[in-house]
């Protein structure tokens, strides 16, 4: 006669053929074990799955994958416990990311109000990153500020220039301009608003702006001494703006006297009215 086999490696060799094959119930009886604790044998010895996996499965598609939370029940796991584990599948964007969404002002109430249709993450843009666990449910609406902040900004300069167009057209007395002003043109508040979105401070946000405002050349402030349309603080305030201080900002405005005041004197020199 056979030696009768152990309960595992009789549970073994049904599984990888059939009961019917190795006499499952059979040998379990000749092991002791009627047909009720064989099945409950066979029951205890299925594998379930650990909770890596249920969780990936589960975020793939979770009306489908539901049910293989029962695996963690028949592994000692409390509903209250499969709870958190179900919280803990929903990614924390990391610190950098954190920071990025700062950066863009992904967190910030005005903005997002302000430039709204461009916060909602399109679906082909949640649902992907919903596979991985990145959900998209006020307040942690996270694939939304991974969208917003993806939008490459306009540069400083490009909001000073437009900035400055925007007031020509407001003031343009054409049918063209007042279109332009409507459809392009943006205000301070825009400006200093899209500055948030760069990171800068309130504090640089106005003084920022106020770069977008071009100062006078020095040859239209040559002009305008010569024909005296500005005062003299007028004229050391315009070359302050250019950037001149100290002896250079005193040499300049001298420069500018002699220069405006020179070809009169050469005229009354050449008249003989001055020697």
């Amino acid at each position: 006669t056979n030696k009768i086999m152990e309960v595992v490696p009789l549970l073994a060799a049904a599984r990888r053929t059939s009961k019917d094959e190795v006499d499952y119930y059979g040998h379990m009886a000749e092991l002791g074990f009627d047909a009720t604790w064989a099945d409950w044998w066979w029951k205890i010895t299925e594998i379930r799955l650990d909770p890596g996996t249920i969780t990936r499965a589960w975020l793939r598609d979770k009306p489908t994958y539901e049910k293989l939370w029962e695996d963690l029940k028949h592994q000692g796991w409390t509903e209250d416990r499969i709870e958190v584990a179900k919280e803990l599948a929903k990614i924390i964007p990391p610190l950098a990311d954190m920071v990025r969404f700062a950066d863009y002002s992904a967190f910030d109430p005005e903005v997002i109000a302000k430039w709204y249709k461009f916060y909602d993450a399109p679906k082909w843009v949640a649902d992907p990153m919903s596979l991985i666990g990145i959900t998209n449910e006020p307040p942690r609406d996270w694939a939304n500020k991974y969208w917003f902040s993806h939008y490459v900004q306009p540069g400083r300069f490009e909001l000073g220039e437009m900035f400055r167009r925007s007031e020509g057209w407001k003031l343009g007395a054409t049918p063209e301009a007042s279109e332009k002003s409507r459809e392009l043109g943006i205000t301070e508040d825009d400006v200093t608003l899209a500055y948030r979105t760069m990171a800068y401070s309130e504090f640089w946000q106005k003084r920022l702006l106020e770069l977008a405002k071009a100062v006078p050349t020095r040859v239209d402030v040559r002009r305008w001494w010569d024909m005296r349309t500005i005062d003299e603080p007028r004229l050391k305030e315009i070359y302050l703006k250019l950037g001149y201080f100290g002896s250079d900002l005193d040499d300049y405005v001298l420069w500018t006297k002699v220069y405006t005041a020179f070809p009169d004197l050469i005229a009354r020199f050449k008249n003989g009215w001055i020697s």
